[in-house]
């Protein structure tokens, strides 16, 4: 498998559902190195509080949520250098997608997602498409179920190529082109990799042994790869290769445009762990792999960094 040498100021990152919690927890705790994030269904930072019944309150009552307390704890972790100053934050291109007929992740948890951005000054960064009749899933303008539909692969078809048109406004915010050409996704340009070299365990924390990595034959010329960007796409619950092969992640539309943009791809990969209390595959963003799994040295996100140190 060829080894990425991206442009190490272009790093974004995506994610739908627990893999955008985590998302949005990457981008906290290391908002000097991520230039963008596009966000699906996602749940503000901290919001959990620590613990699976936190999560469930987290989700089911957003109104009473208090973001001000969130973002206040936030703070705390950035002077004591837990995790990266939050003015970091105010320098990203940041896309937030939430249906108004999602039944998993109400839309007012997002609405939150968007307060604590503008306690950041992150307000004109900011993108929001919440006005899309949709389900809980990522959401496309060529693969997947109807935008309506709840299920697997949680991909549905709701006119929007949200990946694409958050990739064209990065790029575009960095100040480079963008190749309006949709491209052809080569199977044979996705490769599997080891992820316990990274730290991951399914047994200690929850990430699976193999990953996933869409790497153009642009990117892997090491001739060229220095002038390709780096993209990490984390999937919900329930969508991990385990659960569903590689229908998610051959369903995103991250693939078309890394072929004609010159994009890395990578596709972490969690698993599910009773023990853990994490029987769906979901991400980390109530604490059950470690109390401080939301700061730079939690257990899935030190995993991540590394593979982006590893492919960038």
């Amino acid at each position: 498998m060829p080894i990425g040498n991206c442009n190490p100021s272009t790093f974004t990152i995506s994610g739908i559902s627990s893999g955008a919690c985590m998302a949005i927890q990457f981008q906290y705790a290391w908002s000097s190195l991520v230039r963008g994030a596009a966000i699906v269904a996602g749940a503000p930072y901290l919001c959990a509080g620590g613990t699976i019944a936190g999560a469930e309150a987290c989700l089911n009552t957003p109104y009473v949520e208090e973001p001000d307390v969130f973002f206040a704890a936030a703070e705390e972790s950035a002077a004591m250098g837990l995790i990266d100053p939050l003015e970091g934050l105010a320098n990203h291109t940041i896309f937030l997608f939430s249906g108004t007929a999602d039944t998993v992740v109400p839309q007012p948890n997002m609405n939150n997602v968007v307060e604590m951005y503008a306690m950041a000054g992150a307000s004109s960064r900011v993108h929001t498409f919440f006005n899309y009749s949709a389900e809980h899933a990522w959401v496309t303008s060529k693969y997947g179920n109807n935008c309506s539909f709840l299920g697997r692969p949680y991909v549905n078809n709701c006119d929007i190529d949200f990946g694409g048109r958050f990739l064209e406004a990065a790029l575009k915010d960095f100040g480079m082109s963008w190749n309006a050409t949709f491209g052809t996704m080569q199977e044979s340009n996705l490769f599997s990799f080891d992820q316990t070299r990274f730290g991951a365990s399914p047994q200690e924390n929850s990430m699976a042994t193999e990953g996933f990595v869409y790497i153009p034959k642009f990117c892997q010329d090491a001739a060229t790869s220095s002038q390709c960007h780096l993209h990490v796409n984390m999937h919900g619950c329930r969508q991990d290769f385990l659960s569903i092969g590689t229908q998610y992640i051959l369903q995103t539309q991250l693939n078309e445009w890394a072929e004609t943009n010159h994009f890395i791809v990578v596709y972490p990969q969690a698993t599910a762990n009773d023990e853990l209390v994490n029987p769906l595959g979901c991400f980390d963003w109530w604490g059950y792999a470690s109390e401080t799994y939301a700061l730079k040295s939690g257990p899935q996100i030190s995993i991540i960094r590394s593979m982006i140190q590893f492919f960038g």
